[in-house]
């Protein structure tokens, strides 16, 4: 468990939205790091250095804010469940909801920026009008597709569980979920692109980016961006999956205990509250680029690598424990052959991040070496007259 751990922090780290950045001094990078150690610290119930990180990375990226929500509001759906597991009088949740107060001081200071920003978000004069909050519901099918596209071996791992799943079933509940999965996510997609792609005119005019292409080349013909849906259909129940199946993936009928059931919902809240926070982050924003689909990615894979950690080591423990006979840990009864599922669950997991860390690095150097060795000539930005250095490809 623990060689899986720092290979899915490994992989994390190597996500080329994010990285990419980093050494170009992107404000994108150190907000992203900030959120994640309020998501972290929130998490072990350290409350007041939770919501400093947070405000800190709000100052570098404003749309942080909604980051901050994530983490202080998964930190809470677990303490509730704890406490409702217990069965705690309302004094205990009171005391609970008295740790939050760092979270509620500091969002009263997003609310007075608001005000005192006239609604915007971004700052400075220029930013209400080339920055201002659009109906881009694309950019959740870009980010789906930036996620399987950063995560290819993960994604792949995914893929073949649910078609080995299918062939052991001969169909029947697996093939039906996963089709449901699949064409609800494309439905929701083709919508999306339909009525809500939008091309910046930034973008448009930017030919270092590789959005500029894309959006040139694929979403400025209709038949080739109805092409891409069925691509952001299937990456988007990967990336559901990635972070459902871990916890929902043992049979329902072999959940024994009610507590197994109540962390099941937990699960299922946080994912709620992480798809909610991806919408907030990404439809608002204008422009379609790399750096935009950063943070969400690296969120998106921090909840996977949690869930198959956790997943991990639930089944190290069931296999520490089990015995003669039939074990239950955790609301699964396991027994040996069940046990040696789960040690090649683990194995997979961790052969899945390995393979993932490898592909990153490749994918990281392909995209440095045309950065740095392919520039091409390219005129002078109207806003930097003198800077006559040549055009590189980023993300």
């Amino acid at each position: 468990v623990a060689t899986l751990q720092r290979l899915a922090a490994a992989a994390i780290t190597l996500t080329p939205l994010l990285t990419f950045y980093a050494p170009l001094f992107y404000t994108d990078t150190p907000a992203v790091a900030l959120s994640l150690t309020a998501l972290r610290l929130a998490r072990a119930g350290r409350h007041g250095p939770s919501a400093a990180a947070a405000a800190a990375a709000a100052t570098v990226r404003q749309t942080s804010a909604v980051w901050h929500v994530y983490a202080a509001g998964g930190a809470a759906v677990a303490d509730a469940a704890r406490l409702a597991a217990r069965r705690a009088p309302a004094s205990a949740y009171a005391s609970a909801a008295a740790a939050y107060g760092p979270h509620c001081v500091v969002a009263a200071a997003y609310a007075a920026f608001l005000i005192a920003n006239g609604g915007r978000l971004a700052l400075g004069g220029a930013g209400a009008a080339d920055h201002g909050v659009t109906a881009h519901w694309a950019m959740v099918a870009y980010a789906a597709a930036a996620w399987a596209a950063s995560a290819a071996p993960l994604a792949a791992r995914h893929a073949v569980g649910w078609a080995a799943a299918v062939g052991r079933a001969r169909g029947g509940r697996a093939a039906a979920v996963g089709a449901a999965a699949v064409a609800a996510a494309t439905s929701v997609a083709a919508a999306a692109v339909r009525w809500g792609t939008h091309i910046h005119p930034y973008v448009a005019a930017d030919n270092r980016h590789y959005a500029f292409y894309f959006a040139r080349r694929v979403l400025g013909v209709r038949a080739r961006r109805a092409a891409t849906v069925p691509v952001y259909g299937v990456a988007a129940a990967l990336a559901i999956a990635a972070v459902v199946a871990p916890t929902w993936g043992a049979p329902a009928a072999r959940r024994r205990r009610p507590a197994a059931a109540a962390g099941r919902w937990v699960a299922a809240a946080h994912v709620a509250l992480l798809a909610a926070a991806v919408v907030a982050v990404l439809v608002p924003t204008p422009l379609m680029e790399g750096r935009y689909l950063g943070p969400p990615v690296v969120f998106w894979g921090v909840a996977a690598a949690r869930a198959e950690v956790r997943a991990a080591a639930a089944r190290r423990r069931r296999g520490g424990r089990r015995g003669a006979g039939a074990v239950v840990d955790a609301g699964v009864a396991v027994d040996g052959d069940a046990d040696a599922d789960g040690r090649s669950a683990v194995a997979a997991s961790t052969r899945a991040y390995a393979a993932t860390v490898v592909y990153l690095l490749v994918v990281n150097a392909g995209l440095w070496w045309v950065f740095l060795e392919r520039p091409f000539p390219r005129p002078p930005d109207a806003h930097m007259p003198a800077d006559t250095s040549p055009g590189r490809f980023m993300l």
